[in-house]
C-alpha cells in the first residue's frame, strides 16, 4: 500500500529540479526534493512510485527502527506535522538498481504511468458523468494524479503477472479502486496526525469491515481510473492501446463476462520480462517486510501490536474480525493469546547466504529444481495462451457442443497445471528478488504475525516468511545458532531424510539411510551446481531441493568439523504432526483405533494413515475390477463411448479395470493422499473428485510424456473416463474415511447440529470461545449483488465484509468442524510456543509443523506432547456444549457425542506423534 508518511524527515538546504533517487550510506533509498532551504527531505513521498514495494518498505522499516534505537520518535513526528507533503512531487518513473538489472518493460511501465498521470490530471468529469467519475474526482482533491497512477500502474503489473491474457473488469477495478482508496485514507490520516501514535490516526478512517457502499465506490473509482488507462496507454512499437475493453464467454455459468483484454505485445512482454528478471517483479511483494527489532507486543492495544510504526492490515492482532468478534474481543481476556504471538515474534532469522548463492545460480541456468518447471516463463505462458485460445474456440463455437463439453473440463485442468507451473516459477523469481538485500547481512530479521478469526496464527511477511514453499523456507535460519550436542546430529540426519521422502520408516532408519549416502551427501554440496547433473545430486530428488540442501550442507559442515557435538547449528529441524486434524478429533473422541492410526499410541515404526485408507480403496477396486469381463474393453472403448451410455452396473466395472495399474504403490497413496488430509477440514464429493481427478491427469502425462521419449509403454487412462474414474475413487476414499473414522464423522456431525441451533433456528452467527480465551466468530452471511454503472460497463457488486446480509446457514453449517479444529490446533501451538520461551528453546510453526535448533528437538518434542495432553485433558466439546446451551437456551442443544477408550497420557510415549 502506497503511503504518505516519510520514514525519515531531516533538513536539507541543497534545491533539486525534481525527486532524485540516490543510495545513502545507510543503505536506503532518499528522494530529494525541490524545496526551499526551510523545507524538509524524505526518503518516500506519498504515492511516489520510485523503488520497488519491497525495498522501500525494508529502508521504511530500517529507517523507522533506527529512529526509535536514537530516541528520536518525538522528533520524528513534530518534523512530520511541518512537512508540507501536499504538491511538492512530480512523477518519478519506476525504475529499481537490483541485483537483477533492468528490462525494456521498465521504459514501458514509465511511459504507461506518466500517460496515465496526464489523463488524471487533466481529465474534467462532465454532470452525466457524476456517477462514474466522482470518485476518481474526490480521490484527487486528496491524492496527486501520478500517485493514483502509480498505484494503479503496481496492480496492473500483479495481475498481468497472474492473468496476462485477461483481467476481470469486476476483479480489476476492485483491486485498483481499493488500493487507491486505502492510499486516500492513509494521506487523509498523515494530515491529521497528532502527537499520539501516528496510526491512531490513520486506523479511524480505515473502516473495519467494508460496507455495500464502500464496495461500490471502490469498484467505481477503480473502473474510472482503469478507463483512462485503457484509452491513454499505448505499446512501445506504435500506437495501438495497450488493453482494449472486451467480453469472454464464461461456459461455467453460461453467461458474457467483461474483461481488459492485454494487447499481444504486451502479454509477451510480461512474460520476458518475468524471464528476464525484469524490475517489475520487485512491485509484487507484499507491502510489510520483516524487521530488524522484535514487534511490538498486542498487550498494550491489540490494534498497535506487530510493526512499531507501518499500519497492518485488517484490524490488528485479527485481521479483518466482524463486528461481533471485535466486541467481544474488547471485553476478552487474551493474555494467553498475546504470549504465544509475543514468543513467535521475538525468534530471530537470518537469510542463508549459501542458499540464496545457489539459488540466484538455478535461476541464471533456468534448470528444474523441485518443482519449479524446467520451462522458462516465455514457454509457459505460451503454453497457456495456446490452452486459452482452444476455450476461446469453444466458446465462439468452432466445436461443436458435444466437443465443448468433453474438451472443457480437460482443458481447464490442463490451464490449472500450467498456470501452476507459471506460479511456481514466479514465486521462485519474487522470492529471491524479495531476498536479494537481506543476504550477506549480519543484522538479524523479525518477522510480526497476527491472526485469522480462527486464531490460525500468520507472519505479515508472506513474501519471505518460513511459511512460504520451498525456496523460502530453506532460505532462512535462526539467526542465534546453538550447539548440536548429544542428539543434534541425528536429528539433521532424519530431517534431511525427511525432507528427500524417507519419512515412511522408523528414526533411526531414517538417520541409518543419510549416513549410507554420507559420501554422497558431502560430495553434493561441495559440487551443488552441475546443470547436466543436476537431476542426480542427492538433495534434489525429493521435491523440497532448496531445503534438503540447507540441511546436506549443515550436516557436512558438522561432520567436517570432528566434533559435531560442538558444531554451531542455525538449522531448523521440523517436527510434524501426522494428519493433525485427525489427531485432534481422536482426542476430542478418545477414538482408540482412530488414535492409532494418527500416532496418539506409542509404535515402533509410524502409522501412515494415507497408506492405510489407500490399501483399504485398493482392495476394493481390486474387488471391482475382477467383476469385469475383459473381453468387452475394445468395444467399451470404441470409438464415441462415453461414461454416461454405460448403465450404472457396468459402468464401475470398466472404471476399476482401468484405474487397475494406477493403484499399486506410492502411486495409490498420492492419488487420495491430498483428499485424506482434506477430508477433516470439510473437501465435498466434489471437491474430492477434482483433488483425485488432477492426480490421475498427472499421471497420464507422466504415461504420455514417458512413451513420447522413447521409454517404456504406460498404462493410463482414456481421457474420456477421467472424470468418472475421480468420482468413482472420491466415493470410495470418502467412504472408507468414515468407516475408519467413525468417532471423527460423529463429531464432525455433532459440530454441523450446533452451526443449525445457531444459525438456522436462531439465525445468528456461530460463534465460540477457544481453550485460550479468543472469541471467534464466523462471519459468513449472504450477500446481495447490486448493480452498478462504471465507466467501463454495469457490473454486479456484493461485498463479502458487508455486516448487512442475513447469515449463511449453509456455509455456517459445513464451516464449523474445519473451523472449530484449525482454532484447536492453533491452541496447541501457541500453547507449545509459549512454554518453549519460557524454557530458552527457539520456537517457530507453520500450523502443524513445529521448528527448532537440531539440539533442542528432544526437549520440544517433550513440550509439544505435554501441551497437547494438557490441551485435550479438558473437557472442551463438553465445554463447547454449555456454551451453546447457554447462549441459546430456548433451543435443544444435543450432548456431544460419547467418548472412547483412549488414554491421552499416551500421547507422551508415542515418538511419532509429531516426527
Amino acid at each position: 500500500m502506497l503511503r504518505r508518511l516519510p520514514s525519515l524527515v531531516r533538513a536539507s538546504s541543497q534545491p533539486a529540479l525534481r525527486p532524485a533517487a540516490s543510495l545513502s550510506d545507510h543503505g536506503h533509498v532518499e528522494l530529494v526534493v525541490n524545496a526551499p532551504a526551510d523545507k524538509l527531505v524524505v526518503d518516500e513521498p506519498a504515492g511516489v512510485v520510485a523503488v520497488p514495494a519491497w525495498r522501500q518498505h525494508w529502508d521504511r522499516q530500517l529507517a523507522s527502527e533506527a529512529v526509535q534505537r536514537e530516541g528520536a520518535l518525538a522528533d520524528y513526528l513534530s518534523g512530520l506535522r511541518k512537512a508540507k507533503l501536499e504538491g511538492e512531487y512530480e512523477f518519478e518513473p519506476l525504475r529499481t538498481a537490483t541485483v537483477f538489472g533492468a528490462h525494456k518493460l521498465d521504459a514501458v511501465l514509465e511511459q504507461w504511468a506518466a500517460d496515465l498521470s496526464a489523463a488524471i490530471a487533466a481529465h474534467r468529469e462532465k454532470p452525466s458523468q457524476k456517477q462514474m467519475y466522482g470518485a476518481l474526482a474526490r480521490a484527487k482533491a486528496v491524492l496527486p494524479p501520478h500517485a493514483i497512477a502509480g498505484i494503479a500502474i503496481k496492480e496492473m503489473c500483479s495481475m498481468l503477472t497472474a492473468l496476462p491474457e485477461c483481467m476481470p473488469v469486476l476483479v480489476a477495478s476492485m483491486r485498483v479502486g481499493s488500493a487507491v482508496l486505502a492510499a486516500q485514507a492513509a494521506a487523509a490520516a498523515a494530515a491529521l496526525a497528532t502527537d499520539n501514535v501516528l496510526m491512531d490516526a490513520s486506523a479511524s478512517l480505515l473502516p473495519a469491515a467494508a460496507s455495500d457502499e464502500d464496495t461500490e465506490a471502490a469498484v467505481a473509482l477503480g473502473s474510472a481510473v482503469l478507463a483512462l488507462l485503457v484509452r491513454n496507454t499505448h505499446i512501445s512499437t506504435d500506437s495501438e492501446n495497450a488493453f482494449r475493453h472486451g467480453h469472454q464467454l464464461d461456459m461455467g455459468r453460461n453467461k458474457r463476462t467483461g474483461v481488459l483484454i492485454p494487447h499481444d505485445a504486451v502479454s509477451r512482454l510480461f512474460a520476458e520480462g518475468a524471464y528476464s528478471k525484469s524490475s517489475f517483479l520487485a512491485l509484487r511483494p507484499s507491502d510489510y517486510a520483516p524487521m530488524e527489532t522484535p514487534p511490538r507486543s498486542f498487550g498494550d492495544d491489540l490494534r498497535s501490536g506487530g510493526y512499531l510504526l507501518q499500519r497492518k492490515r485488517g484490524w490488528g492482532m485479527i485481521g479483518r474480525p466482524c463486528a461481533l468478534q471485535r466486541k467481544a474481543l474488547a471485553k476478552a481476556d487474551l493474555r494467553a493469546v498475546v504470549r504465544g504471538l509475543d514468543a513467535l515474534g521475538s525468534v530471530a532469522w537470518r537469510v542463508n547466504d549459501d542458499v540464496w548463492q545457489l539459488l540466484a545460480d538455478v535461476h541464471d541456468a533456468a534448470v528444474p529444481f523441485g518443482k519449479m518447471p524446467a520451462e522458462n516463463i516465455v514457454a509457459l505462458v505460451d503454453q497457456r495462451s495456446a490452452l486459452r485460445r482452444k476455450e476461446r474456440e469453444a466458446a465462439e463455437g468452432l466445436l461443436t457442443r458435444e466437443e465443448v463439453k468433453e474438451r472443457k473440463r480437460k482443458l481447464e485442468l490442463d490451464l490449472a497445471a500450467v498456470q501452476a507451473k507459471v506460479s511456481r516459477r514466479s514465486t521462485f523469481s519474487l522470492v529471491l528478488q524479495a531476498t536479494s538485500k537481506m543476504a550477506n547481512r549480519s543484522n538479524a530479521l523479525y518477522f510480526p504475525y497476527n491472526m485469522d478469526f480462527r486464531g490460525r496464527v500468520y507472519p505479515l511477511s508472506p513474501a519471505v516468511s518460513h511459511t512460504g514453499e520451498d525456496t523460502a523456507r530453506g532460505l532462512l535460519g535462526f539467526a542465534q545458532p546453538k550447539p548440536l550436542g548429544e542428539r543434534g546430529l541425528f536429528w539433521l540426519k532424519v530431517h534431511l531424510a525427511n525432507q528427500l521422502g524417507h519419512d515412511k520408516v522408523s528414526l533411526d532408519d531414517r538417520a541409518a539411510w543419510v549416513d549410507e549416502h554420507m559420501d554422497e551427501v558431502v560430495r553434493s554440496v561441495e559440487q551443488p551446481l552441475v546443470p547436466n547433473d543436476l537431476q542426480r545430486r542427492l538433495w534434489n530428488q525429493g521435491g523440497k531441493p532448496a531445503q534438503a540442501y540447507a540441511a546436506a550442507l549443515e550436516i557436512a559442515r558438522a561432520v567436517r568439523t570432528g566434533n559435531p557435538a560442538s558444531y554451531l547449528s542455525s538449522l531448523p529441524v521440523h517436527q510434524d504432526g501426522s494428519c493433525n486434524g485427525l489427531q485432534h478429533y481422536a482426542a476430542l473422541g478418545r477414538d482408540l483405533v482412530g488414535g492409532a492410526k494418527v500416532n496418539l499410541v506409542p509404535r515402533d515404526k509410524p502409522a501412515d494413515v494415507y497408506s492405510e485408507i489407500a490399501a483399504i480403496v485398493r482392495a476394493q477396486v481390486l474387488k471391482t475390477a475382477a467383476t469385469y469381463d475383459a473381453s468387452r474393453l475394445a468395444d467399451d472403448l470404441g470409438l464415441g463411448a462415453r461414461p454416461k451410455y454405460f448403465a450404472k452396473d457396468r459402468l464401475p466395472g470398466l472404471l476399476a479395470h482401468l484405474l487397475t495399474p494406477h493403484v499399486t504403490g506410492k502411486m495409490s497413496r498420492k492419488i487420495v493422499k491430498q483428499t485424506v488430509m482434506t477430508s477433516v477440514y470439510g473437501v465435498t464429493l466434489l471437491g474430492a473428485r477434482d483433488q483425485i481427478e488432477r492426480q490421475l491427469l498427472a499421471l497420464n502425462d507422466d504415461a504420455k510424456r514417458m512413451e513420447r521419449n522413447g521409454g517404456p509403454l504406460l498404462d493410463y487412462i482414456d481421457d474420456r473416463f477421467v472424470g468418472a474414474a475421480g468420482m468413482y475413487l472420491a466415493k470410495l476414499t470418502m467412504d472408507t474415511i468414515k468407516g475408519e473414522f467413525v468417532s471423527a464423522k460423529e463429531i464432525m456431525e455433532w459440530l454441523q447440529h450446533l452451526a443449525r441451533v445457531a444459525a438456522s433456528e436462531n439465525g445468528q452467527l456461530v460463534s465460540w470461545v477457544t481453550p485460550l480465551g479468543l472469541p471467534v466468530v464466523q462471519p459468513y452471511r449472504k450477500h446481495n449483488a447490486r448493480l452498478v454503472r462504471t465507466a467501463l460497463q454495469k457490473v454486479f457488486v456484493s461485498s463479502e465484509r458487508s455486516e448487512n446480509g442475513p447469515v449463511h446457514a449453509s456455509k455456517q453449517r459445513t464451516a464449523l468442524a474445519p473451523n472449530y479444529v484449525h482454532s484447536l490446533d492453533s491452541t496447541h501451538m501457541l500453547m507449545t510456543a509459549t512454554a518453549c520461551q519460557e524454557r530458552g528453546i527457539a520456537f517457530a510453526a507453520v500450523h502443524d509443523s513445529f521448528w527448532t535448533h537440531a539440539g533442542t528437538v528432544d526437549a520440544m518434542n517433550a513440550i509439544l506432547r505435554e501441551q497437547f495432553v494438557r490441551l485435550h485433558s479438558r473437557d472442551l466439546l463438553g465445554e463447547l456444549h454449555e456454551q451453546f446451551k447457554a447462549r441459546y437456551p430456548l433451543s435443544r442443544v444435543a450432548p456431544p457425542p460419547k467418548k472412547g477408550a483412549l488414554d491421552l497420557k499416551s500421547v507422551l510415549e508415542s515418538q511419532y506423534f509429531f516426527a
